[in-house]
């Protein structure tokens, strides 16, 4: 099993080093240079091949020199990949361009010289490579790999899946939907399709597999086609897919779709058939309901839906609903296989054909242990199985224990580009998001799951996949917790967590000059507190740290506060990681580390931070009036993706100045934070027009201003918001102490968060603030506006203008003067006010999770019910209402509440009288309590046999002048 994965994962790594040795930077040098590469591709093509029958193949009898070869080769095919690094000129040499000239003459180059051993040692490689192919008996299969990219036919049945488990009822389900055969006099309708669906790895295309073979089935049909498309196949491509499979021949220079349709009519629909198309991807590129997608597959079946034949069926697996749905298929689902099932499964590739009793209890345990960890998954089961079937030890079999291994998405995708698994593509597309893919792609193949832990998302792998992982990466990959461990030289990862001693006794262990990845991390189960001071300069291979060329990425823990000057050699590092508030010295040349895309820690003391012009990650910058600190170095830095704070703005004073960081450009950064000191020495006029110059890219996400002095809103906020859509989802105006006159914000056509706080200078907010569109603030989910000390009056926008459609959470906290407010917007689930003029104290809330809207109303003022604050559906959802301390009550205007269930009323001065009076028309309650109210000596007797009948539920406290005994006769009436 390992074996054939390693032969699965090389492939990728030997194409890489392929695509790098045909590139051109490196073809124009003498001295054999182009012929020394023109071996290497041959060679490293021949072994992709040798490497492909492997994985196909998996493991033989000769699994030791399997296993002994394939490691040779990873480790010379990452050699060739680190010498072919050598040559990019991008990063700095340390010898002068002359000096390597005279070498490269006089034979001494040494990339040169590295070059033509690596090739010769591939070479040595290939040539006992046939006894490899001889030993697995796969070199007819060996011409799978020579197939176009796109060829991905999967028709036969693979000898270890001849046989069905778990899926019996599903398997004969499908059996009879598919040979059931309309009536022959019945009216020809379109060829029904079914969906196999589930999550990856639960057998789909081993159902459909067993389907395509099942006798009733074969026998059902005169044509049987079997196709599985590339995600990224067009129509043409799915219709050329569909001919050949059905044994069309077509030519090569075939390119008109109408030609392929008209043959798919004429060779295919005219004929009783199955067609299974495996594993169908939804398209995220056409759209994301799959509309664009089932259009392209309605193009591609239309010539087979509506044959001449009756009885055709169309089967599709897939791990997406929305395919189902696009296709209007009938739904197969296959979920989580029963632990009886799975139990069965595992045994079978775990003990093959022999008898489970004849092995220990005790190892039977252990795998019953085992099964039971793998939620259900048919391919878990049968990977795990095989791996432990070479190996029947119970201590082998005990060593597979939990690992909860847990991870970040983007810190998964930098490392993988420190490995040079994501390439480079056409078009903005960067790094970054072809790794994202990637891991989206292992998401739905169900290799990663995905884990929420309160607001932050991580993800883990299975742990037993974990397992056959690192018995895969063993001596390319290690995790250090014991210095007495042994590390292979090839090592190119590596990780170390421990106590003190254990870093301490790791130095001089190793030779680490391959090291592509370095993590220090702090173990939580340890007492390591510091990193030993001299850990960088006395671990053998970091002596001199610069010599670590081809580290890409590296992360320490808190705990490190230094770092050597020679970091700043470390010429292709592309990540850099280090915790916040790890208060960290970095090295001034940092910034010569120009290949540098994240920098995960505190950049605002970095000066000439914009000479890093591929920084992908988030950037705090510092502005000062000194150089490498101006908004002038933030030009270059086009490729930001994240949140980029600029803080101490007060130090500009140009508007031309402000225009020269470039922020409109930067089409990429999500999150701007726009920030001035609290200093109050600004003149007003002036930061306006800074402002003005500090326009944003329309599409970042998040906007933030935070203590500007100007007193007007920028340009690009109001007089051009007609002219030019801006659209951030959230917008935080905070501590703007000068700024009178909001702009018309909800002209913004995507806003979903609004805050306003420390506005000081605001004391009206009337119809400027809705702007001229029909619908104002269309999106907008949030509105907060707090500590706002002189605002009075907040309008409502012009009749002809709807408010407000989706708001649901609305705060008004600290603005002791406002006193005026529009009514409540009628979807509006959540409003809290907090020491405004018109209320002291209100909180509205959804009282219950379900479709139908009930309110729980806190308050300490009565006539939010009656002064047309709320609307009168607000007013009749009301099902509990608490009222404190109030004394405006006019409790008979009560009555409106015609839901109301539950009534809280304390530290009242209600009286007998008005007690009666409010109860008299709240024919719903069912629960009610009294509390701290003096005044109150008895329950009103009531006269009416429709009043107060559904109450089950009393509770009286702290009422002084309460009688229990007048309780008594409420109750006996």
């Amino acid at each position: 099993m390992a074996e054939a994965v390693v032969g699965w994962l090389v492939c990728p790594i030997i194409k890489i080093v392929v695509q790098k040795a045909a590139s051109d930077r490196i073809k124009w040098m003498g001295d054999g240079v182009s012929k020394a590469l023109e071996r290497l591709r041959n060679t490293l093509l021949h072994l992709q091949t040798v490497a492909s029958a492997v994985h196909l193949r998996g493991s033989t009898d000769r699994c030791r020199n399997l296993r002994a070869w394939l490691q040779q080769l990873m480790d010379a095919v990452y050699e060739a990949q680190d010498v072919l690094d050598d040559f990019d000129d991008s990063v700095p040499h340390p010898e002068s361009s002359v000096v390597r000239f005279g070498k490269r003459i006089l034979g001494a180059d040494e990339r040169v010289n590295r070059l033509k051993d690596v090739v010769e040692k591939l070479e040595a490689i290939h040539a006992g490579s046939s006894m490899l192919l001889s030993a697995t008996e796969t070199i007819a299969s060996a011409s799978v790999s020579r197939q176009p990219s796109g060829s991905n036919h999967t028709g036969p049945m693979r000898p270890d899946e001849d046989a069905v488990v778990g899926r019996e009822k599903e398997l004969q389900e499908m059996v009879s939907w598919l040979v059931d055969t309309p009536d022959a006099d019945a009216k020809p309708v379109s060829v029904p399709i079914a969906a196999i669906w589930g999550h990856g790895g639960m057998g789909k295309t081993t159902l459909a597999q067993l389907l395509f073979k099942d006798q009733k089935v074969t026998s059902a049909f005169d044509l049987m086609i079997w196709v599985r498309p590339d995600a990224k196949d067009n129509e043409f491509e799915l219709a050329r897919q569909i001919l050949q499979s059905a044994n069309v021949d077509v030519p090569d220079s075939m390119k008109s779709f109408h030609r392929l349709q008209t043959d798919l009519q004429e060779k295919v629909s005219s004929r009783k058939f199955l067609l299974v198309i495996d594993d169908v991807w939804n398209r995220e590129d056409m759209d994301m309901k799959g509309i664009g997608y089932r259009e392209m597959w309605a193009k591609v079946l239309a010539p087979l839906r509506h044959g001449e034949s009756t009885g055709s069926k169309i089967v599709v697996t897939t791990r997406q609903k929305i395919v189902v749905t696009a296709l209007e298929a009938r739904e197969f689902y296959l979920g989580d296989l029963p632990d009886n099932d799975i139990w069965s499964l595992f045994t079978r590739c775990a003990f093959g054909d022999d008898n489970i009793d004849k092995w220990s209890p005790e190892l039977q345990g252990i795998g019953r242990k085992i099964a039971e960890k793998l939620r259900g998954s048919p391919l878990l089961a049968k990977a795990v199985g095989q791996m432990l079937g070479s190996n029947r030890r119970e201590d082998y079999w005990r060593n597979l224990v939990p690992k909860n291994w847990r991870f970040k998405r983007d810190k998964l995708v930098k490392i993988w580009m420190a490995l040079d698994f994501i390439q480079p593509t056409s078009g903005k597309a960067q790094l970054e998001d072809g790794g994202s893919k990637y891991f989206d792609q292992l998401v739905e193949r169900s290799f990663f799951h995905r884990q929420k832990l309160g607001r932050r998302r991580y993800y883990y792998i299975h742990d037993l996949m974990h397992d056959l992982a690192e018995k895969i990466s063993r001596f390319d990959c290690e995790r250090v917790e014991d210095a007495k461990k042994e590390i292979p030289k090839t090592i190119r990862h590596l990780s170390v967590s421990g106590d003190s001693d254990t870093v301490a006794q790791l130095k001089s262990r190793c030779d680490l000059k391959r090291l592509r990845t370095l993590l220090i991390l702090k173990n939580p189960s340890s007492s390591l507190d510091q990193l030993p001071g001299d850990f960088f300069t006395e671990l053998k291979g970091l002596r001199r740290i610069g010599n670590l060329k081809y580290l890409r990425y590296l992360a320490l823990c808190k705990s490190t506060t230094k770092l050597p000057q020679a970091l700043t050699k470390l010429y292709r590092l592309q990540t850099f990681s280090s915790p916040k508030g790890s208060g960290l010295e970095v090295p001034e040349d940092i910034v010569n580390l120009t290949h540098l895309r994240h920098l995960d820690m505190d950049t605002s003391k970095i000066t000439g931070i914009g000479k890093l012009v591929h920084l992908q990650g988030s950037v705090k910058f510092h502005v000062k009036n000194e150089k490498g600190h101006t908004l002038g170095d933030l030009d270059g830095m086009s490729s930001l993706r994240k949140e980029l704070h600029i803080k101490n703005l007060d130090v500009v004073t140009k508007q031309e100045e402000a225009c020269k960081a470039g922020l409109n450009r930067k089409e990429n950064v999500k999150v701007l934070e726009l920030e001035w000191n609290s200093t109050g020495k600004s003149v007003p006029s002036v930061e306006a027009e800074v402002l003005d110059g500090l326009e944003p890219h329309q599409y970042v996400k998040r906007l933030i201003i935070r203590r500007y002095h100007g007193n007007r809103s920028p340009n690009w906020l109001s007089t051009s918001l007609n002219e030019s859509n801006f659209y951030f989802k959230y917008l935080h105006l905070i501590n703007c102490r000068k700024w009178e006159v909001l702009p018309p914000l909800g002209q913004l056509p995507c806003l979903k968060v609004l805050h306003l706080k420390e506005m000081c200078s605001v004391k009206k907010i009337g119809r400027e603030f809705y702007g001229t569109n029909p619908i104002a603030f269309p999106y907008l989910e949030e509105l907060e506006f707090d500590d706002m000390p002189q605002w009075v009056e907040w309008t409502q926008a012009e009749k002809s203008t709807d408010m407000f459609p989706k708001l649901r959470k609305l705060k008004l906290l600290n603005c002791p003067e406002l006193i005026k407010v529009p009514q409540l917007p009628l979807f509006v689930r959540k409003v809290s006010v907090k020491n405004t003029g018109f209320v002291s104290q209100l909180k509205l809330s959804s009282s219950s999770p379900s479709k139908a809207r009930k309110f729980a109303l806190d308050t300490c003022s009565a006539t939010v019910l009656t002064n047309g604050l709320m609307h009168k559906q607000q007013l009749e959802s009301i099902a509990i209402l608490t009222l404190r301390n109030c004394q405006d009550v006019k409790f008979e205007e009560l009555h409106v509440l015609t839901s109301l269930k539950r009534l809280q009323i304390s530290h009242s001065s209600i009286n007998d009288e008005q007690l009666c009076t409010c109860l008299r028309g709240l024919q719903a309650l069912t629960w009610l309590e009294i509390s701290n109210c003096n005044n109150i000596t008895c329950l009103p007797q009531m006269e009416s046999s429709d009043c107060l009948t559904k109450l089950h539920e009393l509770h009286i406290q702290q009422c002084s002048e309460f009688s229990s005994h007048t309780l008594c006769q409420v109750l006996r009436h």
